[in-house]
């Protein structure tokens, strides 16, 4: 059985984006693991049990590229549809990374202490407001993955420009990282400066998203049962890279060498390529329905990643205070920072978010899309 959207099926995805929940949510359990340790001395009883949970980056860059190139296929050779590849992708990250990062700078300026090792100068908050790749400590750490998105997007927007040049340069893109990396793990070299957000192993997987979105959109054959497998697949292998890193614990105990860095990564952007497909195909041919609050779970991701860093700063700060202090223990302090972010990032989701990116996208879009006819009667115009 071919797999077929089903009558109910959308263009919107919702079992990949409810796998961005849990992806940002893996993250959440990963970062705060270090964060407990580091202000209360210990980890919760469990250990460095989701030491694993940066795989969930590796979702993202998977999915991006899944994304991208799902929505926007239809875009490429049509230059016109340029302007509005641009405005999307700004309204996606940019107002609330934005509103986050000036509300971190804020606090630092308030508390100085806070942001001693941030890179506060001209220079560095320049560079992060623009998502521009530079050296030091980000002042929001999440954007290290977000400079490596526009990068991706700037890539992706000449292809829809001129697709055989872009083609051809995202190619060299990913070849370059996929060599790149193999030379890192024959020397165990770490690379270092700007050069990073280029040949990092992370990007490759902007690559396998493509590869995955192509291979769905040109019509893949895959029964139910085969699409049930390969979910199964990819699940068991996040969930046995996880396992080995937890029980290695490499990475919090900084034991892990570079050469585990870029297995580890290529193995979880491998499972997730499996999650991806099986779950697009089981949801195309099945029609899965998920509930509204799953749903809402994933939409709020963006949110999620954004502030869960700065946030549970806050929090392990306030709970360290010898005031607070003697109400926590590691686990309840592990645990109620979890659910404040989440609930958090639920809350700015609806009621920051969605406004935001409904407004603006009812006033560029809709701006976009007469410049567009504009363009297309001057055309015509000329052809007559």
């Amino acid at each position: 059985m071919a797999v077929q959207p089903s009558a109910g099926a959308g263009s919107r995805l919702i079992t990949l984006e409810f796998g961005r929940g849990i992806a940002a949510l893996l993250v959440v359990l990963y970062h705060y693991e270090f964060y407990t340790t580091e202000y209360l001395g210990s980890p919760p009883s469990w250990g460095t049990l989701f030491e694993g949970g940066h795989a969930g980056v590796e979702y993202f860059f998977v999915l991006s590229g899944f994304i991208i190139y799902y929505v926007h296929r239809s875009d490429i050779g049509n230059v016109g549809r340029l302007s509005n590849f641009y405005i999307k992708r700004f309204i996606r990250i940019v107002p609330m990374y934005w509103i986050v990062i000036s509300l971190s700078c804020l606090s630092f300026a308030l508390f100085p202490t806070w942001g001693s090792k941030k890179e506060l100068d001209a220079y560095g908050i320049f560079c992060d407001y623009l998502l521009i790749p530079r050296d030091g400590q980000l002042i929001l750490e999440p954007a290290w993955t977000l400079k490596r998105e526009v990068l991706f997007y700037a890539i992706f927007s000449a292809i829809i420009l001129t697709p055989k040049l872009g083609i051809a340069a995202f190619a060299f893109w990913q070849v370059s990282v996929l060599i790149a990396n193999l030379l890192f793990f024959i020397w165990n070299w770490h690379l270092s400066g700007i050069f990073v957000y280029f040949l990092d192993i992370h990007n490759i997987g902007f690559g396998v998203g493509v590869f995955c979105a192509w291979l769905v959109t040109n019509n893949l054959r895959l029964s139910i049962n085969a699409g049930a497998v390969a979910l199964l697949i990819g699940c068991l292998g996040v969930l046995g890279v996880m396992g080995f890193e937890w029980l290695a614990n490499d990475n919090f105990a900084g034991r892990q060498t570079v050469s585990e860095e870029i297995v580890l990564s290529g193995l979880y952007t491998a499972s997730f390529a499996f999650i991806i497909l099986g779950s697009v195909c089981l949801e195309l041919s099945l029609g899965l329905k998920i509930s509204r609050h799953l749903v809402l779970f994933g939409a709020s991701s963006y949110m999620l990643y954004l502030i869960h860093d700065p946030l549970e700063s806050l929090l392990m700060k306030l709970i360290s205070t010898q005031h607070v202090k003697p109400y926590f223990n590691d686990n309840t302090a592990f645990l109620f920072a979890v659910v404040v972010a989440v609930a958090m990032a639920i809350y700015l989701h609806i009621k920051l978010e969605m406004p935001v990116t409904k407004l603006l996208g009812q006033k560029w879009l809709q701006k976009g899309k007469a410049v567009q006819r504009s363009n297309a009667q001057v055309i015509f115009r000329r052809r007559i």
